[in-house]
């Protein structure tokens, strides 16, 4: 979120949601979706915590709609970004951190 309204070039007044520009840096630069993915490693630790059936069935339903809503949002990205988001889709993964930060390494790029 910090990143995105540093970076992303929000009109004036408007909500870090809307960035007119690809943001690289920091979470961003090793994966795409950095806020949904702490989202579901939090469910996940949920149901390690509590190990309750209820936790279980509400944790897998709020990652698959995340997982969903990824897909939307990088739709509207493309549409709205073009070309620049399509391209950092190619070269920064979804959720897989490790991949990203291989993928970072080898690119030379710091992560912030």
């Amino acid at each position: 979120m910090f990143t995105l309204r540093r970076h992303g070039r929000a009109p004036e007044g408007k909500s870090y949601m809307h960035a007119t520009v690809v943001v690289e840096r920091g979470p961003f630069a090793l994966v795409r979706h950095p806020q949904y993915l702490g989202y579901m490693l939090f469910a996940a630790t949920a149901v390690l915590i509590s190990r309750h059936w209820a936790v279980v069935v509400l944790a897998t339903a709020a990652v698959v709609a995340l997982y969903r809503h990824t897909l939307e949002e990088e739709r509207d990205c493309l549409r709205r970004l073009g070309e620049p988001y399509g391209r950092y889709m190619k070269r920064v993964p979804r959720f897989n951190a490790f991949l990203g930060a291989l993928r970072a390494l080898r690119r030379g790029e710091p992560s912030s």
